[in-house]
């Protein structure tokens, strides 16, 4: 009989929370800006409520998040908070005008009745901070050290297509990490490489920035 050595092995999520940076102050609504808006009503604060709950729940979890400095700036930002908010109001209008409609119907009125609930405490959640309140809320779960926040390039460039040219790598780095340091008050220790695209050399500049995974 053949006797298989089994090991113990570990999952480690890792979660890449990215966007390209998207400011249109020339305009009043812009297309691209709802890619930001969507993906916070659809994927931050989702995300971050499933945290609070586990919190709640005194459920001992980690994970590591990579928040990139494009999104950090977007979160940041008080046009596009302001703007967030805008996108909201406008929802939870129609949402209201769907709740009306709706009434009676037993398949979708208690559908609507739940997303409406749902923005309803988002805004109220959000309203004095727009994207800050995200900010805030993922680091009160790096404090508690069930998150770890790790940092990526300045705008998310793929490094290894800059191979020759080691200062425009180094610069995607420190800036990176100086983003980090600056809106989360974090000296990160890891960093997401942009398409996870690595060569050799990379690790030295890494290093040299205190980065070490």
């Amino acid at each position: 009989m053949d006797y298989v050595n089994k090991t113990t092995g570990k999952w480690l999520p890792v979660l890449h929370f990215h966007l390209p940076f998207i400011r249109h102050p020339e305009s009043h609504k812009y297309l691209e800006e709802e890619w930001y808006f969507e993906a916070v009503t659809e994927t931050y604060l989702p995300l971050l409520e499933s945290f609070d709950n586990l919190e709640r729940d005194s459920v001992d979890y980690n994970l590591t998040i990579s928040m990139t400095p494009t999104l950090l700036s977007m979160m940041n930002d008080d046009l596009l908070s302001e703007r967030l908010m805008e996108y909201i109001r406008v929802r939870l209008k129609v949402l209201d005008e769907e709740a009306f409609r709706t009434e009676g119907d037993p398949d979708f009125h208690p559908v609507t009745l739940f997303y409406r609930q749902r923005y309803k405490d988002w805004y109220d959640k959000i309203k004095n901070g727009g994207g800050r309140y995200l900010i805030e809320g993922f680091l009160k779960h790096y404090d508690s050290g069930h998150l770890d926040i790790i940092t990526s390039a300045a705008t998310h460039a793929f490094l290894i297509s800059m191979v020759g040219e080691p200062e425009a790598i180094t610069a995607q780095i420190e800036v990176g990490i100086e983003t980090h340091k600056k809106i989360l008050g974090i000296s990160p220790n890891g960093i997401w490489l942009p398409e996870c695209g690595y060569t050799e050399g990379i690790d030295a500049i890494l290093h040299r920035y205190g980065i070490y995974y």
